[in-house]
């Protein structure tokens, strides 16, 4: 069984957080107020996280990268699922059907469930981020390719030409201008035009 030591728990037993173990709904409301600080921080570094790979995207996009956003973005779900469940504990607890809770016990706790509702809310808005970046990664990578799929064209285009009127002064049939001494040269002119005709086309499209 793996096992993972609890940073929250740590606080307590180093005393960097001041509790008195005879009062223990006071104990009990410490607790899970450094639960909620621990879930906010957690996103908060997600959140971080998922600003760094959209500086990233605008200057490199990787595949990589969108693995990382993925898995950053599951996390995030894991949370705010976590944090889902603890909310019906948090409600059982201020309903009463726990602990009985003084006045002043009870708008702790309300506190403390807003601030944890707080976190649903990050949470939803951090994944929709994720959501968004990631979209926009796809965007990136789909016109690249595009991109590169009309240059790749419009080069095999433009030495096609050439091709073209090479192969058909190769074959073995009468052509225009075969008595001509000056026929390659005249061929060759003529293929230079084409090309740099179609060259100046796709340019003026954008494609190259």
């Amino acid at each position: 069984m793996y096992k993972q030591t609890l940073e929250i728990l740590n606080k307590f037993f180093e005393n960097r957080i001041r509790f008195s173990t005879a009062k223990r709904v006071r104990l009990l409301l410490k607790i899970i107020g450094e639960i909620i600080v621990e879930f906010t921080k957690n996103l908060r570094c997600c959140e971080k996280k998922i600003r760094e790979l959209e500086k990233k995207f605008l200057r490199h996009a990787r595949n990589e990268d969108i693995v990382y956003l993925a898995s950053i973005k599951e996390d995030i779900l894991d949370m705010q699922n976590a944090i889902l469940e603890n909310n019906k504990v948090f409600d059982a607890i201020l309903a009463g059907h726990y602990i009985k809770l003084s006045k002043c016990e009870e708008e702790s706790m309300y506190d403390l469930l807003i601030d944890s509702k707080q976190c649903i809310t990050m949470a939803s808005f951090f994944i929709k981020v994720a959501t968004n970046t990631q979209n926009t990664f796809e965007w990136i990578i789909s016109n690249n390719f595009n991109i590169l799929m009309k240059r790749l064209t419009s080069i095999a285009a433009i030495l096609s030409l050439p091709v073209i009127i090479s192969g058909l002064y190769g074959m073995n049939v009468s052509l225009p201008l075969q008595e001509n001494a000056n026929a390659f040269w005249i061929l060759l002119s003529i293929s230079l035009a084409l090309s740099l005709t179609a060259t100046a086309v796709f340019k003026a499209k954008g494609w190259i």
